[in-house]
């Protein structure tokens, strides 16, 4: 996963740190993409002339992969629309069942989902640290908990199975948008009911997302109900190809890649005396584990600012608006998100930019 198996950063000077929000397509994804277009014609599920049939079968090994990679089975995946459309789904199937808790500092859509259709809802701050409010979390004993594995901008990893334990009655939503690209995630130990992320998130195509649902709540369910549309084919597919580059990596190796260079990079940052770190890993208890996210202000500087400056230097990050209620979260800070295919010298160009400033 380094930067020439990426051909829109292959050949160019572009410091991409923004995998967060847009992760560039690995040249074997745009490989699989093509073929499908070029070779497969027909709806899955919708026909059974050899086009359509192919298509069905490409879907069915896209759920079996995805299953391997969430360790669940495949029955308990579903395609839906995107991150938000299944975090819908949740909120229609188990937002009337009793009080909903949610952090209003995690993505504004997921909690607008959640809030507008749930009968009763409780809400949890994040701490210094960049974790949840444990504490409270295990006070309010809800019904549902929609809770975020890595936050988008703390970048701070959530102990979901510790609230697992904490949370025996209620049902455990897993927002996985940040973390499926990032660590491991084995729902049977997490001990979920239901996760979600989104293709965009791993390196497919947007335009698909994951929901898990553990089996034990299918009684109650519809496949239908979920995948109730034609199902895009291609972003399928795409999801696909990009969990195999995933797989072939190892998260496990991802992850401790990116633990690195998060260190790192706060510990090159530290030493700026106009710089505020925001909550996670670079926090002052250092409690949070690195996932390759790091979020900072600059005295003097709005956060478009700096986003800006660092754009003329073709470093591109996000700055200033991150999806979350602006009165809930300080929206003026810039976040610079790693991967695997980010490199020392791609930090150390930032660091160059930013110590000018």
């Amino acid at each position: 996963m380094d930067r020439s198996q990426y051909p829109v950063l292959a050949n160019s000077q572009i410091v991409h740190l923004d995998a967060s929000a847009a992760f560039p397509l690995h040249a074997e994804v745009i490989t699989a993409v093509n073929q499908a277009m070029i070779t497969v014609l027909g709806a899955p599920g919708k026909a059974f002339y050899d086009g359509a049939m192919v298509a069905t079968q490409e879907v069915e090994r896209a759920r079996c992969l995805v299953a391997d990679f969430l360790h669940a089975s495949p029955t308990e995946v579903f395609f839906v629309a995107s991150a938000t459309d299944a975090a819908k789904s949740i909120a229609e199937l188990w937002g009337r069942t009793g009080t909903v808790l949610y952090s209003p500092e995690d993505h504004s859509r997921i909690v607008q989902e959640l809030t507008r259709r749930a009968s009763d809802v409780c809400s949890v701050a994040y701490s210094d640290s960049g974790e949840y409010d444990y504490a409270a979390i295990r006070r309010a004993q809800p019904a549902v908990a929609v809770l975020s594995q890595l936050h988008h901008i703390y970048g701070s990893d959530n102990h979901l199975a510790a609230i697992r334990n904490d949370l025996a009655q209620a049902k455990l939503v897993i927002d996985a948008s940040q973390s499926a690209s990032r660590m491991p995630i084995d729902v049977a130990a997490l001990g979920c009911d239901a996760l979600f992320f989104s293709a965009q998130k791993v390196g497919g195509l947007a335009g698909v997302g994951v929901l898990y649902i553990a089996s034990r709540h299918h009684g109650a369910l519809a496949r239908s109900r979920l995948e109730p549309n034609t199902l895009p084919l291609v972003p399928i597919i795409s999801l696909r190809a990009a969990l195999e580059v995933l797989q072939r990596q190892t998260l496990t190796e991802i992850n401790h890649y990116l633990a690195r260079m998060t260190a790192w990079l706060i510990d090159q940052l530290q030493p700026m005396p106009a710089l505020r770190f925001s909550k996670g890993p670079a926090g002052p208890s250092k409690a949070c584990h690195g996932h390759g996210i790091v979020s900072f202000a600059l005295q003097g500087y709005t956060a478009q600012d700096i986003a800006m400056i660092l754009a003329d230097h073709d470093i591109w990050v996000r700055g200033g608006d991150h999806c979350v209620d602006p009165d809930q979260v300080d929206q003026d800070t810039v976040r610079v998100s790693l991967h695997r295919y980010t490199t020392s010298h791609d930090l150390t160009r930032l660091l160059r930019v930013l110590e000018q400033l």
